[in-house]
């Protein structure tokens, strides 16, 4: 049996042959579909409307993703005492001693305060709802995992339609709702569940700016977008695919450069002056945490260089 070492350089070297690798067998296909006839598919388009049969496949494929978070939620402990079940504790002592509005507005006024006590302005206020519409207990931070899964297919739907058309959206909504990676954060309640919605949201809200040509969801995009430092470190990704949303729902030749540059440039005045209020943190730190435990973030490459940088900030 290899020791850990060995596994961790075998990881390196798996992860480098991926690189090369999975773009090969998607060139694969898309070389054997080149030979065959071509046969004309049928429109899939944002501006069609929504049928009944859409809704009740986006129902069908809700209700197969909240079984998949929920079935047997209940049964024994957790696999691991691990971050939800630390933030089901910190809440609910919070609700009992009071001060749960005072944590959360210092939780507000630094960036990234998750740590490893698991703290999020942007988890904590659903897991209060649900503690006082249910019994706290260990294994509740299930429910409300299954909250943010299933309003994150709710709203790949979303966001696949106002990008793409309906079959896009239900094929999007679908994919997120068997994940794997999805369905293990929502079952685990660990506060990366909020990040999949999170950015979604962003990303709906700056196709229908674009859509609509309105500064005012723009604004909101943006100020969704940097919510994003209060959540899982990967919903940061939420600020370059809000842009990308913004560029790609800009419908029509006619003037598009023009509004996708004044609705990008209200998104980005807004972040911009949401993060100029943060009394501690840089910018830098702001939106490039240090990823304590991680190797490769701030140009780390072993483990080892991950502990000394951590030892030098602090």
């Amino acid at each position: 049996m290899p020791d850990d070492g060995t596994l961790l350089q075998l990881t390196a070297v798996v992860a480098k042959a991926a690189l090369v690798l999975f773009p090969a067998l998607l060139v694969l296909p898309w070389l054997a579909t080149r030979r065959r006839r071509r046969v004309e598919s049928a429109s899939d388009r944002p501006e069609q409307r929504v049928t009944r049969c859409e809704i009740a496949l986006l129902l069908l494929v809700l209700l197969g993703a909240l079984v998949l978070r929920l079935l047997w939620w209940d049964q024994g402990l957790p696999g691991t005492i691990f971050g939800g079940e630390i933030i089901t504790a910190r809440v609910d002592l919070a609700v009992q001693r009071g001060g749960l509005w005072t944590r959360w507005w210092q939780a507000l006024r630094s960036a990234n305060p998750g740590g490893w006590l698991y703290d999020s302005p942007i988890v904590e206020p659903v897991v209060v709802a649900f503690q006082m519409i249910f019994q706290p207990q260990i294994n509740g931070i299930v429910r409300v995992g299954a909250f943010f899964g299933v309003v994150a297919v709710g709203l790949a739907w979303l966001v696949g339609r106002l990008l793409h058309g309906p079959r896009f959206g239900l094929l999007f909504a679908g994919f997120v709702a068997v994940s794997p990676l999805q369905v293990v954060w929502s079952r685990l309640g660990y506060r990366a569940m909020a990040a999949m919605p999170h950015v979604l949201l962003a990303m709906a809200l700056a196709a229908i700016a674009a859509r609509r040509g309105s500064l005012l969801l723009a604004a909101l995009a943006g100020v969704v977008s940097y919510a994003s430092v209060y959540n899982y470190e990967i919903a940061r990704g939420a600020i370059p695919l809000a842009v990308l949303a913004l560029w790609a729902a800009t419908r029509g030749p006619v003037r598009r450069n023009g509004r996708f540059l004044i609705l990008s440039l209200v998104f980005f005045l807004v972040i911009v002056a949401l993060a100029a209020t943060l009394p501690r943190a840089g910018f830098k730190d702001t939106f490039w945490p240090t990823y304590t435990g991680y190797a490769g973030n701030q140009g780390e490459e072993t483990l080892t260089d991950t502990s000394c940088r951590r030892t030098t900030r602090g």
